[in-house]
C-alpha cells in the first residue's frame, strides 16, 4: 500500500522482491521535497496464466519496465494527514498501471495510519479484464 510520506531530498534506494510469479527490481528516488519517482523492472513468470492478452498467449516469462511519479500535495499538520497523489506505470505497457490518492497521519511516535482510494487502473477490477492487466484471483 502506498504511503503519503516523502523521504528527504536526494534519497535513493534499491530493492529486490519476489512474490509468487512476480519478481521486482525497484529504484526509488526523491526528486524534490514533494516529488518522488520509482523505476521498476518486473519479471512475470508463467505470464499466460495471469494475464489475458491474445498476442502473448505462448509467453513463459514477460519482462516489463515501468515508471511511477508521486506528488505530496499536503504535508502532515497537527490535525490533518499528509496527502499524496500517485500514478503507477504511466510510462510503459500499463500492465501494472494505477492511480491513487492516499493520506497518512502519525497517531504517536511509533504508530501511523494510512488510507486512500485508487479505483482506477490496476485497482479497478472490470478494467483489468477488458485491457489484459493482471487479474486478481
Amino acid at each position: 500500500m502506498p504511503s503519503a510520506e516523502q523521504q528527504g531530498n536526494g534519497f535513493l534506494s534499491f530493492d529486490l522482491s519476489r512474490f509468487g510469479a512476480i519478481a521486482r527490481n525497484t529504484l526509488r528516488f526523491q526528486i524534490s521535497p514533494h516529488l518522488s519517482g520509482v523505476i521498476r523492472y518486473v519479471d512475470l513468470h508463467d505470464y499466460d496464466q495471469y494475464v489475458r492478452q491474445p498476442d502473448c498467449s505462448n509467453a513463459d516469462t514477460y519482462y516489463d519496465r515501468n515508471f511511477d511519479i508521486i506528488y505530496q500535495i499536503l504535508k502532515e499538520g497537527r490535525f490533518w494527514p499528509a496527502i499524496t497523489v500517485g500514478v503507477q506505470d504511466f510510462i510503459g505497457t500499463g500492465l501494472f498501471s494505477a492511480e491513487y490518492i492516499v493520506g497518512t497521519k502519525a497517531l504517536g511516535p511509533r504508530l501511523k495510519m494510512t488510507g486512500g482510494v485508487g479505483p482506477w487502473g490496476r485497482q479497478h477490477n472490470d478494467d483489468n479484464h477488458r485491457h489484459g492487466r493482471i487479474m486478481h484471483s
